[in-house]
């Protein structure tokens, strides 16, 4: 599941004042987003760079989820009060109903809540809102997500469904709260939180806050709110107060209700004595100039009257939580309570003839305001210094383990089940790595290694996660301690390797898999002979992430050189700038489906042979950074453009006179496309694909990148690489039988001749366990007769391109070299 991933700094180095932040929230009223909005002030006092995105977990839960729950509590509330107090208090009254209740909302909201979370990677995740509360902790308990979570009640009276004993704290409004939410939960970590405000809501300037919303100076203020849906705003209510006494001046603020303002406004009465308001922006005024706030449910709005120092007095409060909060409230003294007009009216009366009925509750509010900090209260499970991951419990001994997996995404699984013995799914790179500058200049350590990693892992949740075999399904299981002594090693070769022994070495330990009894990743250290020189392999299976997620997981294990003051802010793995943007028209998704569908087989060459052995040849050749971007801007292309196009032009000339291509035919290129909402990963397939065919034959550099161009924008417009990823999630759908199968079919010779992946890697100098980092050469997998596969990510320096093939190919690796160098040169002297 999601995790921790470091934000950078603009030198690429983390920096633990930049996090990301997930809120939890639902629209359902307006105090979960309410409660958000002041969570994400809070939290951007300790972190003010922070990336921070938004989960309505009613949208989450499904396509009219949202509508349909926000019909069903206000008919509830409205019309059959009886049935929403009859549901709220059998949660108390029969644990049985309370315990299969949470699970069914918590498993619905986690399924649904699980690719967001994946998606975004965050550093934490605030929660406003019960059910998405469930939801977190029903991922925490089933699929191991090990990022920080926190929830705030929003109500004074926590109910059951707001409590969950996986979550690392649970934060009521009052100490009178505690032993209420314990009662549902005994061995939740419940802690007494600051008010979920804005800073805005505080005590103020009376007088100037009734010259903005021109009230009569003299008069005493009543405040009569009922949230967003204005539950309780009745003429009643409203002429109860007025009758209280001639000073009083109603604000009512109907919120959204326009039938509840429409009736107000009938009623025909003077400004100086009624003010009906629909919607209303600045509540913080409007409470700062009040002398009492009524309202009749107890969340957001006695929770903001309350900051501002302005007693509440809770009149007829609604079924359910809204009684229990008044109740709590009143028992805290925070709150007055009168369950009639008649009460409504003698306490108003009261308040007006004598001071000192209202000088207590604002004594008490203003202390309860005085004594918590919500900037604290935010920062005090997740220490500012360092992030905390691993939050979740550490699975027993004699855990079984495929009791305690949870399933992989399809998108996946997908690569999880194309794997077999001869075609290991692991995607990565190779970093060239200069010698280490501190003290006497030498290649870099193992030891080094091996502390950079260890030191950086509790922040990779990705690589804690091991691919298992759940009967026919594929899962992943939780690692909480990593032997990293296991994972990162060095090649036993010899210290000092020339070339040739490397360049064999980096084949070998590509041509077999990672154990599959652990976490699927490898760190190796190559060290040459070249004066200090060192290389780095890092691999991880394909189900981990694909080549996007990947680079962002590197990204994460470099650091930024200080010397390197201007770095550009193209990081690791973002998406080529000139692909049009997706559109998300569902007529815009059929019509990609529809191409996709009928592209065809791909053409037949003697190229798509069966893996003939698992041994692979590696190639890695180097074109100049700076010439390669030069020179797509030159032909006003993409950098992503060109390095199709110089990859089309090296295998016209690499595979002319072999004989493993078919005269008269086109290459077909599975093309990863990474979706533009989806950059800067660090685990899960995210990318699409485009199908682009390679033409043959003779031509020039510039045909052949207009033909290999047109073909990308073609794709791209057709919407296929959104396409390609929709039915990768639709096959989740498929049996798991049925789904390897798909796998197994489709990502094979019938569909493609060979992969072509291009990113762009970070700008800017970066150093690995202190080693200057030379080029990044990515690794790509092979398929089941798809023997070959290419790779090209751009740094500042190099284009670093890695070519991998099956040996039965009998490639010539100076070949390769050659012709691909030459390929490059082509474009440059055009």
């Amino acid at each position: 599941m999601g995790g921790i991933a470091p934000e950078k700094d603009g030198m690429g180095a983390a920096d633990p004042a930049r996090r990301r932040l997930m809120i939890v929230s639902a629209k359902l009223g307006g105090g979960h987003d309410a409660a958000g909005r002041a969570l994400e002030e809070a939290w951007r006092r300790h972190w003010p760079h922070s990336e921070v995105r938004w989960v309505d977990t009613l949208d989450a839960m499904g396509p009219g989820v949202g509508a349909a729950f926000r019909w069903i509590y206000v008919s509830s509330v409205e019309r059959a009060p009886w049935l929403y107090e009859f549901f709220y208090q059998a949660t108390w009254h029969y644990r049985w109903f309370m315990r299969s209740s949470k699970l069914f909302t918590s498993t619905w909201a986690g399924l649904r809540m699980a690719e967001e979370i994946d998606g975004f990677q965050p550093d934490a995740i605030l929660s406003t809102y019960p059910l998405g509360s469930g939801g977190l902790a029903w991922l925490r308990r089933r699929r191991g997500l090990a990022v920080p979570i926190a929830a705030w009640v929003p109500d004074f009276s926590p109910h059951p469904f707001w409590v969950h004993t996986e979550l690392d704290a649970t934060f009521v409004m009052h100490e009178e709260a505690v032993p209420v939410a314990r009662a549902s939960e005994p061995s939740a970590d419940i802690r007494a939180s600051a008010l979920p405000v804005r800073q805005e809501f505080r005590p103020g300037d009376q007088v100037a806050a009734r010259q903005r919303f021109d009230l009569d100076p003299d008069a005493f203020v009543v405040l009569v709110a009922g949230g967003a849906f204005g539950f309780g705003i009745a003429e009643g209510l409203v002429r109860a107060i007025l009758d209280a006494h001639e000073r009083v001046q109603v604000v009512a603020v109907c919120g959204r209700n326009t039938a509840a303002l429409a009736r107000l406004e009938a009623l025909g009465l003077y400004r100086t004595r009624l003010l009906p308001l629909g919607w209303v922006e600045d509540m913080a005024t409007l409470n700062q100039a009040a002398d009492v706030v009524v309202t009749n449910a107890g969340g957001a709005t006695a929770l903001e009257a309350i900051a501002c120092g302005v007693p509440v007095l809770m009149a007829e409060p609604i079924a359910a939580h809204g009684v229990a909060n008044a109740r709590l409230m009143t028992k805290a003294g925070l709150s007055d309570l009168c369950m009639s007009k008649a009460q409504v009216t003698n306490r108003i009366r009261a308040f007006v003839t004598e001071e000192g009925t209202l000088r207590s509750l604002r004594s008490t509010a203003r202390a309860h305001v005085v004594n918590h900090d919500l900037a604290a209260d935010v920062a005090s499970f997740a220490p500012p210094g360092e992030p905390a991951l691993n939050r979740r419990r550490a699975p027993s001994a004699g855990q079984n383990l495929r009791r305690n997996a949870w399933p992989m995404r399809s998108a996946d699984a997908y690569f999880a089940h194309v794997e077999d013995a001869t075609a290991p799914q692991e995607v990565g790179a190779v970093l060239e790595l200069d010698p280490v500058e501190e003290g006497t200049a030498g290649p870099v350590t193992l030891r080094q290694v091996r502390e950079m990693v260890s030191a950086r892992i509790r922040h990779l949740p990705p690589l804690h996660r091991q691919p298992v075999h759940r009967g026919n399904r594929m899962g992943w299981m939780w690692h909480d301690e990593i032997d990293v002594d296991a994972h990162v090693t060095e090649y036993p070769g010899g210290p000092l390797m020339s070339d040739t022994a490397t360049t064999e070495a980096i084949e070998e330990v590509w041509s077999r898999a990672a154990p599959r009894d652990r976490p699927a990743w490898q760190v190796v250290l190559f060290r040459r002979g070249d004066g200090g020189r060192s290389l780095v392999g890092i691999k991880l299976h394909h189900a981990m992430g694909d080549g996007t997620s990947a680079l962002g997981l590197l990204e994460s294990l470099l650091d930024a050189d200080p010397s390197d003051l201007e770095p550009a802010t193209e990081g690791a793995g973002s998406a080529p700038a000139s692909p049009p943007a997706e559109s998300g028209n569902p007529a815009e998704l059929l019509r990609g489906l529809w191409h996709l569908a009928t592209r065809g087989r791909a053409p037949r060459h003697p190229l798509n042979q069966p893996l003939t052995t698992e041994r692979r040849s590696v190639v890695f050749v180097p074109l100049p950074g700076k010439e390669f971007r030069r020179t797509a801007e030159q032909f006003d292309v993409s950098e992503h453009e060109l390095a199709i196009g110089v990859v089309g032009q090296a295998l016209e000339h690499l595979l002319a006179g072999t004989g493993l291509v078919t005269p008269g035919h086109p290459l077909r290129a599975m093309v990863p496309i990474t979706r533009p909402h989806r950059i800067d990963q660090i685990s899960g397939n995210w990318s699409g694909a485009v199908p682009l065919d390679l033409v043959m034959g003779e031509m020039s550099a510039k045909e052949r990148l207009d033909r290999a161009c047109a073909e990308i924008r073609r794709g791209l417009a057709r919407s296929e690489p959104r396409a390609a990823g929709k039915v990768l999630r639709m096959a989740g759908l498929l049996p798991p039988a049925a789904l390897a199968r798909f796998a197994r079919y489709s990502y094979t010779e019938r569909f493609f001749n060979l992969v072509v992946s291009y990113a762009p890697g970070p700008r800017g100098a970066r150093r690995l366990a202190g080693a200057l980092v030379r080029a990044i050469y990515p690794i790509l997998p092979l398929s089941a007769n798809v023997p070959l596969a290419v790779g090209i990510l751009t740094t500042d320096d190099t284009a670093a391109i890695g070519l991998v093939a099956d040996r039965g190919l009998g490639l010539d690796p100076a070949a390769v070299v050659a012709a691909t160098q030459g390929a490059f040169r082509e474009f440059v002297e055009a």
